[in-house]
């Protein structure tokens, strides 16, 4: 196949992948936050529950906060067996750093790109221009 590279091309368009505009509770970590939360989620049959408590508490003259994550979570296997699993987490994080409420789960660091309504619409003036 001969290609005619004289030959005028189509306009071409510009296109963008789709947003998910799906929106999240979150929370900012500043000077003073010092939280205590804890809830409990169980199974609509009864044979599995989990309590999650958390604290995040934050220290102004390091600049840092700790982020805790506590999880006891417990399933009745059958009549004769049942499980317990104990987990803890704890993160040091920056002063600054944005948890998203995840729910059944808590507060979770966020590891995507996370914006607010003021900063997309932003984003968005900026590809009109």
């Amino acid at each position: 196949m001969k290609i005619d590279k004289n030959k005028q091309q189509k306009k071409l368009e510009r296109r963008f992948l789709a947003p998910n505009f799906r929106p999240f509770l979150a929370l900012t970590i500043v000077e003073n936050t010092d939280i205590e939360d804890e809830f409990a989620v169980e199974s609509e049959d009864g044979t599995k529950k989990k309590i999650v408590q958390q604290t995040i508490k934050a220290y102004k003259e390091t600049g840092k906060a700790t982020f805790t994550t506590e999880i006891k979570y417990e399933q009745q296997i059958d009549e004769e067996k049942s499980m317990r699993e104990d987990s803890r987490i704890t993160y040091v994080l920056p002063i600054g750093t944005v948890l998203i409420w995840e729910e059944g789960t808590g507060y979770i660091v966020a590891e995507e790109g996370f914006q607010t309504l003021e900063e997309i619409e932003e984003s968005i003036n900026l590809l009109k221009e």
